[in-house]
């Protein structure tokens, strides 16, 4: 017999880090996503304009469409080696340096390619503006991403979308009409005037960053990275190849394409060019309304997005005959495409902080990589005729359908659906938590866990249903003298917490009713039982019913672990699940779960919830490697001045 205090819902390991950083974000939410978009509205226009201004130069003094492509492919292929030192950069060093830096060399680039005016010369500003934007936009991604949760930030990235395609539009309405009407070089000054104010908003809104935000990186070469961080994540995998086959069709079809039709249609017009790309952009802008309304529903908007843009190049071929039809197919493309965005959103949200720069730089070498294959391949594609070019763009998108529908992680990602699931596993939770002794608060704002005996954060804390004032948390938590604060966000605008390192994981999976009735069955293999008490004693007494049940797991005649299931409705929660010391490292824990989560003969399946901490690593493998998925995470804050 042992004598131990539960610190969390299961004892696989417990490895100690106990680390905390305080935020320098004490604005709401609403003008921290104000001041992003506005910054990169800003270098977007500018740096559209500037491009565009280049290209067309460029395609107005050779006329040839394999130039352009070259220049273009020349340009993904350096973002695609400069995206890894990027990443690298991103989680080294201040994101407002970073921002800094990258628009004072956009302005260099500017200057340099308005004084020296030879073709080969702007080839060469052109990749070194490519590089920079993908310096500034590592950097703006990482801040936005660390700055505002998951929730918060796949909004902002809708209405990022719909702004800058909106902007996108004037930006090549305008970009047109000056280069008719007054002339290239009117394009640079505009441009130099854009960078200015960027930097002057940059330099006077965007907070300094604490030197405790900005966390000590590993120093690992980059392979042993990939191999360590990214080749074992087949969440990371998945993606990859997802944005590798859309990026064959995405390097294509805004940055060729437009190209190809203009001589299809035999007009070389700056002010046509532009309107063929405002085309895409307007669909983007409508799609972008849509997105905002239904953005939880990511994989279902991602299906429809894929499936609605192969259907708009079926009508390809009819470009040369309804010159309207050119504007319809990017216009439709452009806003079903729009429909892929919260996957996106959704995947960078979801990746650890402390890495994701580096994460996010290694997947644009490869996306960035099937650019110019995708341009190359689809100029080759349309020497045969535009039939030809419509089906090789479609079966692209179709394809990468095909691969989304097939894997468990993207298939079927329902934040809507998991706010729900999050309610029904809260009650869950705190049935246990009651049946340890914990004492129980909950208002509509907030839930209040408080333990006598056991005085760690995981049962003494407030848990925020939603978005307090600041200044009311702090009462409430000095009223009933709690020190931690835990939510399900990331909140970064509170000034009077500090963060912990440690998060708690909410995992879920599906069971088989049928499965779990064979476990409670007595064998001579392994089987649960409720009648054999466990083999540890409780400082604190323990609360026991038909909906909180205690089993032995047992292999025989032997009491190998522990664990507490409670039933409420068609929803199993584990708690206190631990296979004791001389019986680990046999594979008992894994088999556990195999049998638990066996789909067996019956098709009816429930669900059955787990939860742990960051910090174990060994319960994240087994769970990830079990079945079980990533539902949400909670963070904790501790309240500074606590006394």
């Amino acid at each position: 017999m042992s004598i131990i205090v539960q610190k969390r819902t299961e004892s696989i390991q417990d490895i100690d880090n106990e680390t905390s950083y305080p935020t320098s974000w004490s604005i709401p939410m609403y003008k921290k996503m104000s001041l992003f978009l506005g910054i990169n509205l800003l270098v977007s226009f500018a740096g559209t304009l500037f491009q565009m201004n280049i290209l067309w130069r460029i395609f107005t003094n050779h006329e040839q469409l394999q130039t352009i492509v070259l220049v273009l492919s020349s340009s993904f292929i350096l973002q695609s080696i400069f995206s890894l030192v990027a990443g690298v950069i991103a989680d080294s060093y201040p994101k407002k340096r970073l921002l800094l830096i990258s628009i004072v060399s956009f302005i260099l680039v500017v200057i340099g390619v308005y004084f020296i005016k030879f073709d080969s010369a702007r080839i060469i500003f052109y990749l070194i503006f490519s590089a920079i934007s993908t310096l500034f936009q590592r950097g703006i991604i990482t801040l936005v991403a660390s700055a505002l949760s998951t929730n918060e930030y796949i909004k902002y990235d809708s209405i990022s979308v719909l702004s800058t395609q909106v902007t996108a539009v004037l930006n090549n309405i305008l970009a047109g009409l000056i280069i008719t009407f007054l002339g290239l070089n009117y394009i640079y000054l505009l441009v130099f005037l854009l960078f200015i104010l960027s930097l002057f908003v940059t330099y006077f809104f965007i907070p300094i960053e604490k030197k405790q935000e900005i966390k000590k990186k590993e120093n690992t070469f980059p392979l042993s990275f990939i191999k360590e961080k990214i080749l074992s994540d087949k969440k990371i995998i998945i993606f990859m190849i997802l944005l590798f086959f859309l990026n064959l069709d995405y390097g294509y079809i805004p940055n060729v394409l437009p190209f190809f039709m203009l001589q299809s249609t035999k007009s070389l017009s700056p002010l046509f060019l532009s309107l063929l790309k405002s085309s895409t952009n307007i669909g983007e802008s409508l799609a972008s309304i849509v997105i905002i309304r239904f953005s939880k529903k990511v994989s279902q908007m991602t299906k429809i997005g894929l499936l609605g843009s192969a259907f708009c190049f079926i009508f390809l071929p009819m470009i040369n005959k309804f010159i309207f039809v050119t504007f319809l197919v990017l216009l439709f493309y452009g806003f079903f495409d729009t429909f892929t965005q919260p996957l996106f959103s959704y995947f960078v949200s979801s990746i650890d902080s402390s890495v994701r720069g580096r994460i996010i730089g290694v997947i644009d070498c490869v996306v960035y990589i099937a650019a110019p294959i995708g341009m190359i391949l689809g100029n080759a594609v349309s020497h045969f005729g535009l039939i030809p070019l419509g089906a090789a763009i479609a079966t692209v998108f179709l394809l990468t359908y095909l691969i989304l529908a097939q894997t468990k992680i993207y298939r079927n990602i329902d934040l809507e659906a998991n706010n729900d699931l999050n309610k029904k596993f809260l009650k869950n939770e705190l049935i246990w938590l009651t049946s340890i002794g914990c004492e129980i608060i909950e208002t509509d704002s907030y839930i209040i866990v408080k333990n006598k005996l056991i005085k760690t954060e995981d049962f003494n804390f407030l848990l925020l249903k939603r978005i307090i004032p600041e200044i009311k948390i702090i009462k409430i938590m000095k009223n009933h003298h709690l020190q931690f604060l835990k939510v399900a966000e990331k909140i970064v605008s509170y000034t009077n917490f500090i963060k912990e390192w440690t998060e708690d994981i909410n995992y879920v999976a599906n069971y088989n009713r049928e499965a779990l009735d064979f476990l409670m069955k007595k064998s001579d293999n392994l089987y649960i039982s409720s009648e054999k008490k466990w083999a540890v004693i409780f400082p604190q007494e323990r609360l026991f019913s038909k909906t909180i049940v205690p089993y032995t797991i047992c292999w025989g005649s032997d009491r190998i672990g522990k664990i507490c299931l409670v039933f409420l409705d068609d929803i199993i929660g584990i708690y206190d699940f631990e296979i004791y010391p001389p019986f680990r490292n046999k594979g008992y824990a894994k088999q556990f779960f195999s049998s638990l989560l066996d789909k067996g003969s019956s098709s009816q399946t429930h669900q059955v919830f787990i939860q742990t901490w960051r910090e174990n690593i060994s319960a994240n493998n087994l769970y990830f490697s079990q079945g079980f998925k990533v539902l949400d995470k909670y963070y904790y804050f501790k309240l500074k001045n606590f006394y």
